[in-house]
């Protein structure tokens, strides 16, 4: 499971002028998400739509929320998180997050 740090070399591999809306694209699978929203995949990341959990009977579709290894210092239940969603293509990792939440765990090759 990836590190926040590790997170955002993926990032800056794809992305090294920064344009974070621009660029979830390319790491967005090209089918799985609704009509219009497909990437294109550009590295192999195949990023699907996983959706997840904020409680016993919340379930979030459209999205991908994973989690890093990274805790937020701040903050025992908190750990940090990279997402993408249908409508908004970003990917970041600045915010943390409740632990207890479902996000999916995605693990990055070195």
């Amino acid at each position: 499971v990836p590190s926040r740090e590790e997170f955002k070399v993926l990032y800056n591999y794809v992305s090294p002028e920064g344009h974070e809306c621009k660029w979830a694209n390319v790491l967005k699978s090209t089918s799985g998400w609704p009509e219009g929203d497909n990437g294109t995949d550009n590295v192999g990341f195949n990023a699907k739509p996983a959706g997840y959990r904020s409680g016993p009977f919340n379930y979030y579709q459209f999205v991908v929320y994973w989690w890093s290894r990274t805790q937020d210092p701040s903050e025992d239940n908190y750990a940090y998180y990279g997402y993408i969603t249908s409508a908004y293509t970003m990917f970041t990792t600045d915010y943390s997050f409740y632990k207890n939440y479902g996000y999916s765990i995605r693990c990055i090759k070195d």
